[in-house]
């Protein structure tokens, strides 16, 4: 499974933990895959190519700033997860930052979040913040065709993340 969809599903803050266990519980998993094969002596041969999670899909719910918070200790430390959609919530310039943050610290795996149609989205700052981010992944320029090829295009985000000047 790649990818899960809960768009339109009356989600609010307090499915927050539920989703937590569900990144963790795959990020434990491939860890042990890639543990058991290094084992093994074979090459690790584990990236996103190799199934999994990869995406998350939680658009037109009822997530805010809250849900985003719990969200992000399991983001923390997560390596595989490349793509979480949040589309048309009620996050805020809180939850932006709270995300922006994770990603500088820790996280370096996800590759896009999308987050139009929520609150804090307008916010031209925050949103430039998130880009830089994106643009100094060590990974973007490997999985920038698979960001194309399986349509995760924010076309803000990604004009910014590839044409903008970094400052």
């Amino acid at each position: 499974m790649e990818s899960i969809d809960f768009s339109f599903c009356w989600i609010d803050d307090s499915f927050a933990s539920l989703f937590n266990s569900i990144i963790k519980a795959h990020n434990s998993y491939r860890n042990e895959a890639k543990w058991i094969t290094g084992l093994r002596g074979e090459v690790d041969n584990i990236t996103y190519k190799s199934g999994g999670l990869l995406e998350i899909y939680l658009n037109s719910n009822k997530i805010s700033d809250n849900f985003i918070e719990k969200l992000c200790e399991s983001l923390k430390n997560d390596q595989y997860l490349a793509l979480l959609s949040l589309r048309n919530n009620s996050i805020t310039n809180k939850g932006i930052e709270n995300l922006i943050t994770i990603l500088k610290i820790s996280n370096k795996t996800l590759i896009n979040v999308e987050l139009i149609g929520n609150p804090g989205y307008p916010n031209k700052e925050l949103i430039e913040e998130l880009a830089e981010n994106f643009k100094k992944r060590p990974n973007k320029k490997k999985l920038l065709p698979l960001f194309i090829e399986k349509h995760w295009v924010d076309r803000e985000l990604l004009n910014l993340i590839l044409f903008s000047q970094s400052k």
